[in-house]
């Protein structure tokens, strides 16, 4: 992986990248199905150097930016929900009620059935006459993370619908369908913002292997797939769901490996035009 630059343009603003945009891009390095390390090469000035070696090597004191995310803020209007202690100030009940909610989080949020029961989704409903659709995806053999038994509450709902958008699983009936995709937009639009509150306190408590697992599943949400898996080529133009279920048929299932394939040959297997 070759960091070219330490900065870039921000809002009109040319700026340095923070020390999480720099990790995110570090944690790239490697093929996790083929290579058991990575190596990176951050090109930087040589005042820089120091800092960036530091930062690599996990001896970097990185800044904290909690105070700046929604987590806090939403802790500091209601400090009582997270079990901040009501004799203190309402400032230092935020403190501690984050720093122990990110203890919290490093062991627990990660797991999608936990991130299903964020209360940014109590909004969400279980549809009329979804059950039965929904029951029946949960018995797709594609599925990672079946649910055991038939769906009865709401964050058992987004537990699969997550699944769902990551595995490119879709329902014949529109109706159904067109809420699963409404749905599924606020799940992203939310989640990735829970996401990116946990790395920030993967940072601050520097826990690294909950800071790989919540980038993980980070770049999965956005991604809209499961990282290695054949999803991944949706994120080329022109590749919707049914040309990586034909790229896979031809053996074609990685970016790699799409990279190695010849144009036309992916055009004649694909059917793009």
């Amino acid at each position: 992986m070759l960091v070219m630059s330490y900065a870039g343009y921000n809002n009109s603003k040319y700026q340095e990248y923070s020390e999480l945009d720099i990790l995110q891009m570090i944690g790239r390095a490697g093929r996790p199905q083929f290579d058991s390390t990575g190596a990176v090469v951050i090109m930087t000035s040589s005042e820089k150097k120091e800092k960036y070696e530091q930062l690599i090597s996990g001896k970097e004191t990185i800044e904290s930016r909690l105070k700046s995310t929604f987590l806090y803020v939403r802790i500091k209007s209601n400090p009582a929900y997270y079990m901040a202690d009501a004799k203190h100030k309402a400032q230092q009940n935020s403190e501690k009620a984050l720093e122990d909610h990110s203890d919290r989080t490093n062991r627990s949020l990660m797991k999608l059935e936990i991130l299903s029961k964020a209360e940014e989704f109590s909004e969400l409903r279980i549809q009329s006459g979804e059950k039965s659709a929904l029951n029946k995806e949960n018995k797709n053999a594609s599925l990672k993370y079946p649910l055991k038994g038939k769906i009865k509450t709401v964050d058992e709902r987004i537990f699969l619908i997550i699944q769902f958008m990551l595995e490119g699983i879709t329902f014949s009936e529109p109706k159904i369908q067109s809420a699963v995709n409404q749905d599924t937009n606020i799940i992203i639009l939310h989640g990735s913002r829970i996401l990116k509150c946990v790395i920030e306190c993967c940072l601050e408590k520097k826990d690294p292997v909950a800071l790989k697992n919540a980038i993980s599943l980070y770049r999965c949400l956005k991604a809209k797939c499961w990282e290695n898996s054949p999803g991944v080529l949706k994120q080329i133009e022109k590749i919707g769901p049914q040309s990586v279920r034909q790229l896979c048929n031809a053996r074609i299932s990685s970016l790699e490996k799409l990279g190695e394939t010849d144009p036309h040959r992916i055009e004649m297997v694909a059917s793009i035009v």
